[in-house]
């Protein structure tokens, strides 16, 4: 479900991050409370959530798109 698999990525980007999950809530403007309840899968992240969850944690946004959403390399 493509929910769970932009839920996975995003905790695991944090995980991986090594950023607290409150300072990554704190930096993207997301509630903590809210963070958490969609990493794990309690909720969909829009698209404005997706944005700032990465900029807070350093990485391109694309890569916490569900595969669904991934763009095409070029042929």
């Amino acid at each position: 479900m493509i929910n769970n698999e932009a839920a996975e990525k995003v905790a695991n980007a944090v995980e991986k991050s090594k950023i607290p999950v409150a300072r990554v809530a704190r930096d993207s403007g997301v509630p903590r409370a809210t963070l958490v309840r969609k990493m794990n899968g309690g909720g969909e992240f829009g698209v404005y959530e997706i944005l700032r969850i990465a900029n807070a944690i350093g990485i391109e946004p694309t890569s916490l798109l569900p595969s669904l959403y991934q763009p095409k390399a070029a042929a």
